[in-house]
């Protein structure tokens, strides 16, 4: 997609001399220094909870009671399901039972979310649901106040500020949590709520072109997905091969474990910034950066498998080990290692919530076909693979682009005007 201009007329710089950060200390005109930094002195500065209806948190149904979970027909949002934007599915869904027996209120639309529990990575994530849903309680769910402010507003505001959550982050836990005392407290900037609706409704732009890439990458992983069933099955063959025999091996005739002793560092350590990347058990392919050049492993590339995630990872680059949990596996001679990968990728194992998965992993076995048509099958499923970092790396600008935005209309220094054609406002991609 080629990027496109935003506006049909220029959003209006709110004064030639607008301030820039929330550091600088000279008086600006037509602006004040709050505790959030420069806004303008029509906007104001409230308590989180002073906007909001209501503020809770949901439950976790207990996970031995079937009753909760069987053919659950109501969404269950949990940290993960939270990209920063609409809510409109979830991974688990619970019943009506849970929900009237564990405090799992069902949340109406608009309602928007924010994750308190998981480290630096995860706390401050958010979501605005376009789903009745109810929640764990990882999460505190604001339903906010229209007559004060505009949910999707609020949520722009708090994926604006989430780096300022680490100032609240409290916990006796390894990793640093908030609280929702914390939520109620965190300082929000409010200008009037016509200039709200502008702010969202531009922000808005930049969602709606998030979305079909994301729509875009989900029909590709499908597509890859259904893939890999056929291939690595055997379910299809490869013209070529079809006559030649799969052979069965144990895992540990396929795969071997590498030591991670010596390259390792622990999750206080990651830096945002830093000269090497930092590979863990998590989603992510890069966490963190480190500056440990005594760290580095340099035996790549290999597969990172997640023991607690069961995510399955190709590192093709020097890297430093992330926190415990992250297992680095080579591949034995009849295996080639990308067609390792997809075997992994494409193995089930069962979800022990937390506890460690490799345990499950080591008692599989796999069908191997001849070395050549592993190499086929890993080079069609790689091509898979390209389109989709294209398409990340699409997604990784556009983002960008939007939090560029986000500074400017966030803080006053790029005003919407009230005539602006808000609805009209073109996608940023053709």
């Amino acid at each position: 997609m080629d990027t496109a201009p935003l506006f049909d007329q220029p959003l209006a710089p709110s004064t030639p001399e607008a301030p820039s950060s929330d550091t600088e200390t000279a008086p600006r005109p037509g602006f004040k220094k709050t505790k959030v930094g420069w806004i303008p002195e029509a906007w104001e500065v409230v308590r989180l909870e002073d906007v909001c209806r209501s503020i809770s948190s949901g439950a976790t149904p207990k996970r031995g009671n079937e009753k909760y979970f069987s053919d659950g027909e109501i969404p269950w949002i949990k940290t993960l399901d939270l990209t920063d934007s609409a809510v409109r599915t979830s991974k688990e869904k619970i019943t009506q039972l849970a929900v009237e027996e564990n405090s799992c209120d069902v949340l109406p639309l608009d309602t928007v979310l924010v994750a308190m529990y998981g480290g630096f990575n995860q706390i401050g994530r958010t979501g605005i649901l376009e789903i009745e849903a109810a929640t764990n309680q990882a999460i505190c769910s604001l339903q906010i106040d229209t007559d004060r402010a505009l949910p999707r507003y609020i949520l722009e505001w708090l994926n604006h500020r989430v780096r300022y959550w680490r100032r609240y982050a409290a916990s006796s836990r390894k990793d640093p949590n908030i609280k929702q005392a914390d939520v109620r407290a965190f300082p929000t900037a409010t200008p009037p709520r016509p200039e709200q609706r502008r702010i969202a409704g531009v922000l808005s732009t930049w969602d709606r072109a998030l979305q079909q890439i994301d729509d875009l990458i989900a029909a590709k992983e499908r597509r890859k997905k259904a893939l890999m069933q056929q291939l690595l099955t055997g379910q299809t063959r490869l013209p070529k091969y079809k006559d030649q025999k799969r052979s069965r091996y144990i895992f540990k005739d396929a795969f071997r474990r590498l030591s991670s002793r010596g390259y390792q560092i622990k999750k206080s350590e990651y830096q945002e910034t830093g000269k090497y990347p930092v590979v863990d058990q998590g989603q992510n392919r890069i966490v963190g950066y480190t500056d440990q050049e005594n760290k580095v492993l340099k035996k790549h590339p290999l597969i990172v498998f997640g023991d607690h995630t069961r995510t399955v990872k190709w590192v093709d680059f020097p890297f430093v080990v992330g926190a415990d949990g992250t297992q680095l596996l080579k591949t034995k001679e009849p295996c080639d290692l990308r067609y390792g990968l997809y075997l992994l990728q494409n193995t089930r194992l069962p979800n022990m919530g937390y506890s460690r998965h490799f345990k499950w992993l080591k008692e599989k076995h796999f069908y191997l076909p001849p070395l050549a048509e592993q190499h086929a099958i890993a080079n069609i499923l790689s091509t898979c693979d390209a389109e989709l970092e294209l398409l990340r790396t699409e997604r990784e600008a556009l983002q960008k682009q939007k939090k560029g935005m986000m500074q400017k209309l966030l803080t006053g220094a790029v005003r919407v005007p009230a005539d602006h054609p808000v609805e009209s406002t073109p996608n940023p991609t053709a």
